[in-house]
């Protein structure tokens, strides 16, 4: 975890492979959401704000402040005050230059990373915990979001229920994302997505056992078109599980819980279905 960068995870290595991107404070395995419609203009991000790219001096690269950072064993925590990822978006037209003047939202994000969960290697259980200050009439959240460097090429769903992966590859255009919303592969009720190198040999996935409605699940992007396989490149390729609450959410402090499953192509799978067997 990034100290600098709101406490979001920065890196992420197993068997001499570092699964994660971090080429701005966007990317990361990180927790981000958009609030009253507002799109990017009301953007609280874990890691920072835009200003942030390898060409940008350092003093535009604002990391979000960390409020609490601690391990005990294997368990990870922190909270953070997140920046919203345009400052623009709130300054509007000014005379001054926004790259230098950031802005905090007046929430906070937290939470806490279990590695190994249940005695069981390449399992993390991970919960987010998002305190809103007032009533949100509209929340578009990343409950968690892993941005895999450009190996990670290879896109699928699996339904945990009866063991079934999908392989999406061929139909996630460059350049985008495809929503949850407009494929029911990615709405599994016990399942999630995975995203693997050609081989299957490292694979990363997310997986959730709860009820989704038709706008929540898990979304999957491709920004593969700039080439580079490293952490600091540019390409990169994307999950999310995200939560769109019908009707918002009052002020108040809300928790979910979801696994990070990181291994071979087919070790994600089993740990998957360990996980719907063991009810989980």
């Amino acid at each position: 975890a990034n100290q600098v960068a709101g406490g979001s995870i920065w890196q992420l290595q197993w068997n001499g492979m570092d699964f994660i991107n971090h080429y701005d404070f966007g990317r990361q395995l990180q927790i981000a959401m958009q609030l009253n419609g507002a799109g990017e203009g009301d953007n609280p991000t874990e890691a920072g704000d835009s200003h942030c790219s390898p060409g940008d001096p350092q003093g535009w690269r604002h990391g979000s402040p960390v409020v609490d950072l601690t391990v005990q064993g294997s368990t990870l925590s922190s909270e953070t005050i997140p920046m919203q990822w345009k400052p623009e978006g709130f300054y509007g037209s000014t005379p001054f230059d926004t790259r230098s003047v950031p802005v905090l939202w007046n929430g906070r994000i937290g939470k806490e990373v279990e590695v190994d969960f249940a005695g069981m290697p390449g399992v993390i259980k991970w919960t987010t915990t998002v305190q809103f200050p007032q009533d949100q009439g509209q929340v578009n959240l990343e409950v968690a979001t892993a941005y895999l460097n450009g190996n990670f090429s290879r896109f699928y769903t699996y339904d945990a229920s009866n063991a079934a992966l999908t392989d999406k590859s061929a139909l996630f255009p460059e350049g985008g994302c495809v929503d949850p919303s407009v494929d029911p592969d990615q709405q599994h009720e016990a399942g999630g997505v995975i995203l693997s190198t050609p081989a299957g040999d490292y694979a990363m996935g997310v997986y959730r056992n709860r009820p989704i409605n038709a706008v929540e699940g898990y979304g999957l992007c491709r920004f593969l078109s700039t080439g580079g396989t490293g952490p600091d490149d540019f390409a990169t390729t994307k999950w999310n599980l995200l939560e769109r609450p019908t009707g918002g959410l009052s002020a108040g402090s809300y928790s979910w819980e979801l696994y990070v499953l990181v291994g071979t192509l087919i070790d994600v799978q089993v740990l998957m279905r360990t996980l719907y067997s063991q009810g989980y």
